[in-house]
């Protein structure tokens, strides 16, 4: 739990699939790091609980690392294959995520890549 900066942050542990919160509980929600390791089956699913989860107006802000050589390399050189974890890729979160949403931003890093080589934030 954490009080501060006009901020309550009360971390939990869940399943992203079945929220254990009632709905319109939440000014904002935070996935970084997360949706590319769902299943593209398993996106409308969460995008949709999210949305059930956030207050009207709420604010859901997503980080998804791109698929790219560099980061597919680097996961080889220590025995892991990337592709076996990240089950979704960007754009496919991107996608699921403007069925539920108004997507008012995306940032990507390298802010010139093509959507394949980047990372975005939503």
């Amino acid at each position: 739990l954490y009080e501060g900066e006009g901020c309550h942050v009360d971390i939990s542990r869940g399943d992203v699939l079945r929220l254990p919160y009632a709905s319109e509980s939440f000014d904002a929600a935070v996935a970084i790091n997360i949706l590319e390791h769902l299943r593209l089956t398993d996106q409308p699913r969460v995008m949709s609980e999210v949305r059930r989860v956030l207050k009207r107006g709420g604010l859901f802000v997503i980080g998804v690392p791109g698929m790219n050589l560099l980061m597919t390399t680097a996961f080889r050189l220590f025995g892991y294959d990337i592709r076996a974890h990240h089950l979704s890729a960007p754009r496919q979160v991107l996608e699921a995520a403007r069925a539920e949403f108004q997507i008012e931003r995306t940032v990507r890093q390298p802010p010139l890549a093509p959507h394949w080589r980047s990372s975005a934030a939503l």
